[in-house]
């Protein structure tokens, strides 16, 4: 897998952990948010410039800027993905993004152990 990739899945398993921990804070109450916010930062800062301006606008449009392929489709958007496209994104050491919603794509098979299932 992608080293970039993995970078930007741990981001978004962080900002997905933030997210959830915002919801759950009252209003003025302690919620530990400094050790998450510096995580969040150390990850960010190891993304290349341009990922992670593309990760960052992805961001602002859905949830999980970062999608599975599985069964030859982006689990993002659930559209399938030609024959070249999932080869290319087999062989290739470069990141590759869903045609479709434009999602950066890592094949299921060779998801990193803490990412959840899709």
């Amino acid at each position: 897998m992608n080293s970039t990739i993995e970078q930007l899945l741990c981001l978004q398993e962080l900002d997905l952990l933030r997210r959830g921990a915002e919801l759950r804070a009252s209003p003025g109450a302690s919620t530990g948010m400094g050790s998450l916010l510096g995580r969040i930062e150390r990850v960010r800062r190891r993304i290349p410039g341009p990922a992670l301006s593309q990760y960052d606008g992805l961001a602002r449009l859905y949830v999980e800027p970062v999608a599975a392929v599985s069964h030859g489709c982006c689990q993002g958007c659930s559209k399938p993905l030609v024959a070249r496209w999932l080869a290319l994104l087999e062989r290739s050491s470069q990141f590759q993004t869903c045609p479709h919603c434009r999602r950066f794509l890592y094949l299921e098979a060779r998801a990193p152990d803490y990412v959840t299932a899709p």
